[in-house]
């Protein structure tokens, strides 16, 4: 791969269900990821696993289906969203486990501009948090 590669990350499921009216099942949350797949997509945040037990089975879904292709094609990363607690971080897990990419929120900003917290706590509380994490990085 070169220096020059850009990858594409697609919040569609979860960011794009922020509108209103735009809500989907999980069968048409399934539908778009493949669809997503087939375009190419790098990175597909499917969801957020915390929400309901229908967006946590959509993702789950997703990624088995689309994050693991039978057809030996390069699967795209499939994540889900999750809050640095430990409800959120097993919910992400239990989710995409199958795919294994967990993404985290740009929390401490939030953190810090709602609640007006020390940067120091809201970097401590990611840390522990992604450290329940069952994955070996490379």
């Amino acid at each position: 791969m070169t220096d020059n590669y850009v990858r594409f990350f697609d919040t569609t499921l979860r960011d794009g269900e922020q509108s209103p009216g735009a809500t989907m099942t999980s069968a048409e949350k399934l539908e778009v990821a493949r669809a997503l797949a087939r375009l190419g997509v790098d990175i597909i945040e499917a969801g957020f696993p915390a929400a309901s037990p229908d967006d946590l089975e959509a993702v789950r879904r997703i990624a088995i289906e689309v994050g693991n292709p039978s057809d030996g094609t390069r699967p795209p990363v499939i994540c889900g969203l999750a809050r640095t607690t430990r409800g959120d971080i097993d919910k992400a897990w239990e989710a995409i486990r199958h795919a294994a990419h967990v993404t985290s929120s740009p929390e401490t900003i939030t953190m810090e501009s709602v609640s007006m917290i020390q940067k120091q706590p809201a970097q401590s509380s990611r840390v522990t948090s992604l450290a329940r994490m069952p994955v070996e990085l490379p």
